[in-house]
């Protein structure tokens, strides 16, 4: 038999949402600001990053008439979280992710092992966001991301997946060094390279692995050539290693 799977209605980091239980393995739920995976732990440990002045808040979009004046006043706000994001950021109204898909209150539904959660149709972009989470057993989160076009215009658009873990982590890429290319048109402007690292190459193969270690508040941004699509996440702790 399988580990069973337990959903219930909780308090997520101070919002209403739900928690998905199975074994030593729990995600907290968020539909109130975006859909978000506001927690996840394993072995009551919190891997997932809040930010603490904005925990328990939410905003209401219902009567907001321009989105770029208020854009501005609440500047660009970083939730926490797991979270939908829609490409290019080139095309954000006021260099900041539009709100009714990034803050806006989405729809929630619960189906068997899986909580799907939809946004309200953005008014900045024309866009809808499905996002479905399972929770398949102690081991195993499955999030499915759907985005839809509801304007009558065609849009060159793409899925954007941003998760923040609380350090520290080893992040591990399936790319060779020379493909691990730092960003700096952000204005990141700190020296990153010490926090890349080559595992493996190999010669024959053209392939590798390459560390960064995220372990302090240095700011750097880096995009990577992936031979691959897959991604490993590591974290040490007292309780063992956490992957």
């Amino acid at each position: 038999m399988g580990t069973e799977v337990r959903i219930r209605q909780d308090t997520v980091a101070g919002w209403r949402g739900y928690r998905m239980e199975a074994g030593e393995l729990t995600l907290g739920i968020v539909p109130q600001i975006g859909g978000r995976i506001m927690s996840l732990t394993q072995k009551g440990e919190e891997l997932l990053f809040v930010q603490e002045q904005y925990r328990g808040q939410s905003i209401d979009l219902s009567k907001i008439q321009d989105l770029a004046k208020e854009k501005k006043r609440l500047g660009f706000r970083v939730w926490g979280g797991d979270k939908t994001w829609v490409s290019p950021e080139e095309e954000w109204l006021e260099k900041i992710p539009p709100l009714d898909l990034d803050s806006g209150v989405y729809s929630c539904e619960v189906k068997d092992k899986k909580i799907e959660m939809v946004s309200p149709v953005c008014r900045e972009t024309g866009l809808k966001i499905i996002r479905q989470v399972e929770l398949k057993d102690e081991h195993t989160v499955i999030l499915n991301q759907t985005l839809i076009n509801e304007s009558s215009k065609v849009q060159k658009r793409g899925i954007w997946n941003v998760t923040q873990l609380r350090r520290p982590w080893d992040v591990i890429w399936p790319a060779t060094k020379d493909k691990v290319i730092p960003v700096h048109d952000e204005g990141l402007k700190e020296n990153a390279d010490h926090k890349v690292t080559e595992l493996f190459y190999s010669s024959t193969l053209k392939e590798g692995l390459t560390k960064i270690v995220c372990d302090d508040r240095t700011h750097f941004k880096f995009r990577a050539f992936i031979s691959r699509g897959a991604v490993i996440a590591l974290k040490r702790s007292k309780k063992g290693l956490i992957s």
